[in-house]
């Protein structure tokens, strides 16, 4: 995933939101904003937490929907009930979810779910990139580029990530 050159990251849910379990940075790039691997990233505003959370089991994506989470944190953040069950529709169908500067200004991030053998999703795998790096026009590509990675994951350590 490397070719891609950009920083990829692979969290799993967790209480608090989507906590990373490795992340690999290309050495030209820079993160764009350091966080800590501690500091979760919220399931609602991220590309990674958004490819978790459109994956989950329907009554536990409409208890989070409904549960008052969804706080806005940039102002491209989607917050309210329908837009956010609008845009993990669109993640279902497209197979991965996108981050279009929700969680941050000037960061967008690409994620596609890891899934178990028995098709609950474990982990997400996503890009981030500023937004120099990644025009629109790039999120489909990446998109596609990593659902195929996660598929490949899935396929041979899925069980194995401890979601």
């Amino acid at each position: 995933m490397l070719d891609a050159e950009e920083i990829v990251s692979v969290p799993v849910a967790r209480e608090g939101g989507a906590e990373y379990i490795d992340r690999a940075r290309p050495a030209h790039v820079q993160a764009a904003v350091p966080r800590s691997r501690k500091e979760p990233l919220p399931f609602h505003a991220s590309a990674a937490g958004k490819a978790l959370l459109a994956n989950w089991d329907k009554s536990a994506a409409r208890n989070f929907l409904g549960s008052g989470r969804a706080v806005s944190l940039t102002h491209n953040t989607i917050t309210d009930q329908p837009s956010l069950a609008a845009e993990l529709d669109r993640a279902r169908q497209l197979g991965y979810a996108v981050d279009d500067q929700e969680h941050r200004v000037g960061i967008r991030c690409v994620a596609a779910p890891i899934l178990g053998s028995n098709g609950r999703v474990r982990a997400s795998i996503y890009i981030s990139a500023n937004i120099a790096r990644m025009p629109p026009a790039r999120i489909s590509v990446l998109g596609r580029t990593l659902c195929q990675a996660a598929q490949r994951v899935s396929r041979s350590t899925g069980d194995l990530i401890a979601a």
